[in-house]
């Protein structure tokens, strides 16, 4: 019996535009492993170009998922998926920055393009601050502000300035306690990643007799949603014919813009500021609102900056939901129009027309404890800091 020749057959390697077409569909941790198997590959995923172009698909097709941590151990979880299927939860690496034995505490304080901010050790003044990209692993430290010692920061945010591609962090706060009982004059200040540097910002446009941004919670920083360029919070008004009423600032992270920096968006008239807060859903700005007890309503600015566009997104009862308390602070849009949010600080519901539906903390070996405060939601992203400075986990 003659022996069988080896017939030699050559792998014809696909068009470059059909391999990036098939590349952009893939998840960020399959796109890591494929760097790996040849230098072309390795070279075409490394690129700058690719990777925005990756962001932007993830983001269109709303593909975002949630981080949270448990005890210093990070969990991802895909929430467009079900419930029931608990292979859209992962373990995510904490960088070495993050290791139990450096700090005591952390609390997500913003999430931009895939990045998310993460506040260590103190819960007020915020001084030690990291920039993580949790898909990549990748971490930068961010430098203590000039006028850190005893500041009492109450809000935050994290955000994008696409026109000169930087990551921008605020902070407003009042230097010192004893300002804050006094409701003293307030301090905006910035960092840009692209310089590695904090500076003081002169906020025209912010009358502080008549908007007065000071958070209730004087233990947590209220966090500011980001949107179209602006870090938005929710503010009260407390002089004037609208005291005691709900106001929206805005926050512009081009510095080079004409006009002024911090303006408000208008609010529906409807409006009670009660037990309610800032979102953003599907691209629009959006509010969480707790009507009643037993309801939660969101609605949203279909067009950006003007009052007459707020509609209802989705109104769903909580009568179904066994607990005493529903966080409105995180509230996520899914992919089929679902709302996720976080019930007594120990689950997922997720809300829709039809009711809620729960998800117990998977792998919880300490039972029914806090830990989803530090949660937030992020997209999938191969993108980068536009700057080398700093520490790299």
């Amino acid at each position: 019996m003659k022996p069988v020749k080896a017939v030699k057959t050559e792998m014809k390697e696909l068009p470059q535009e059909v391999m990036v077409e098939i590349f952009l569909r893939l998840p960020v941790k399959s796109l890591l492993r494929f760097k790996c198997v040849c230098k072309h590959w390795l070279s075409l995923i490394s690129d700058p170009n690719f990777a925005k172009h990756h962001f932007q698909r993830s983001s269109l097709n709303l593909t975002h998922k949630i981080l949270y941590t448990l005890h210093f151990v990070a969990w991802s979880w895909d929430f467009n998926a079900p419930f029931v299927d608990h292979s859209a939860l992962s373990r995510i690496q904490l960088p070495l920055a993050f290791v139990p034995a450096n700090i005591n505490w952390m609390r997500m304080v913003g999430s931009c393009r895939g990045f998310l901010l993460v506040a260590l050790n103190d819960n007020i003044l915020l001084n030690d601050l990291i920039i993580w990209n949790p898909s990549t692993g990748s971490c930068k430290r961010v430098p203590q502000p000039p006028t850190w010692d005893n500041k009492f920061a109450f809000l935050c945010g994290f955000g994008y300035d696409v026109s000169t591609d930087d990551y921008i962090i605020v902070q407003v706060s009042y230097k010192n306690w004893e300002a804050y009982l006094d409701d003293e004059v307030i301090i905006f200040e910035t960092f840009s990643v692209k310089s590695n540097s904090w500076k003081i910002v002169d906020v025209h446009g912010l009358n502080c007799t008549y908007t007065n941004l000071r958070n209730d919670d004087v233990d947590t920083p209220r966090v500011g949603s980001f949107l179209n360029g602006y870090i938005h919070w929710l503010a009260w008004c407390k002089d004037g014919e609208r005291a005691n009423h709900g106001a929206i600032i805005a926050f512009d992270l081009n510095e080079n813009k004409n006009g002024l920096r911090l303006h408000e968006v208008p609010l529906p008239d409807d409006f009670i500021h009660e037990y309610s807060d800032l979102g953003v859903f599907g691209g629009w700005l959006g509010l969480i609102e707790m009507n009643a007890p037993d309801q939660l309503n969101i609605r949203v600015m279909k067009e950006y900056g003007v009052k007459s566009s707020w509609v209802n997104l989705i109104t769903v009862s909580l009568l179904n939901i066994p607990s005493d308390f529903i966080s409105p602070m995180f509230m996520f849009l899914c992919r089929y129009g679902e709302v996720v949010g976080i019930y007594d600080g120990v689950g997922f519901v997720k809300y829709s027309d039809r009711g809620g539906e729960l998800l117990e903390p998977p792998n919880n070996p300490h039972g029914r404890s806090r830990f989803y405060s530090t949660a937030s939601v992020y997209t999938e992203t191969l993108l980068s800091l536009p700057s080398n400075h700093g520490d790299q986990g």
